[in-house]
């Protein structure tokens, strides 16, 4: 959805507190199928929790990344400080610092 038609919908919401007169605004605005009472409530949902109609990102998905910090730079530094004869895979496996990074 376009951020106008988001804002179409919360304001309607906030007027009528009533999903199905949204459904009614939507049709008579914008001449095309409104949207499910699923996606009204999830829209408003998110505005009560986040003040914003925007798209919330939760951040990157996957593997966090481990090496970018300087503790864990510090971490897998020390280990082999102390035993210069371990292997990278022994590192990995006690720091969970990807194999890369080691």
């Amino acid at each position: 959805m376009t951020f106008e038609e988001r804002k179409s919908i919360l304001k309607w919401y906030i007027k009528f507190e009533n999903v199905a007169e949204v459904q009614r605004q939507w049709k008579r605005e914008f001449q095309t199928q409104p949207r499910t009472r699923l996606t009204i409530t999830r829209l408003c949902d998110k505005f009560d929790t986040h003040g914003t109609i925007c798209d919330v990102h939760r951040g990157r998905s996957g593997r966090p990344r481990t090496a970018a910090s300087p503790a864990s730079s510090a971490i897998v530094l020390e280990r082999f400080i102390t035993s210069p004869r371990k292997s990278a895979t022994q590192c990995v496996r006690e720091t969970g610092v990807s194999s890369t990074s080691v």
